[in-house]
């Protein structure tokens, strides 16, 4: 889950969330620091967005939400939502097709 956070954080923002030219520093950071969201691009993520990032990036393991969890965010339920519609959707010609077709005669 850190790692999808990292990967989320990086193409959210297009920086790492962590980063230094020292290793130690960037450790330290790892460590130590949360992540920034008051540069420029986050000013236009969605608070949505950002809460998904900030739980993934959760310094303590066992507060980190599961997979189950994060697919209950806000962020993700929007999503979730528009997949259904469009699965509905495709259903739906799906049964249009099928209902206009005639059954070959025997």
């Amino acid at each position: 889950m850190w790692s999808l956070g990292v990967v989320t954080y990086l193409l959210l923002s297009r920086v790492l969330p962590f980063d230094d030219e020292d290793d130690k520093e960037i450790a330290r950071q790892t460590i130590q620091d949360p992540p920034d969201f008051s540069f420029s691009p986050w000013e236009d993520v969605s608070q949505g967005a950002q809460d998904v990032c900030k739980a993934l990036l959760e310094k303590n393991r066992h507060k980190r939400p599961s997979l189950e969890a994060l697919m209950n965010l806000e962020w993700f339920m929007e999503y979730k939502e528009i997949g259904a519609k469009r699965t509905e959707a495709k259903d739906e010609t799906k049964f249009r097709a099928y209902a206009l077709t005639q059954p070959d005669s025997l």
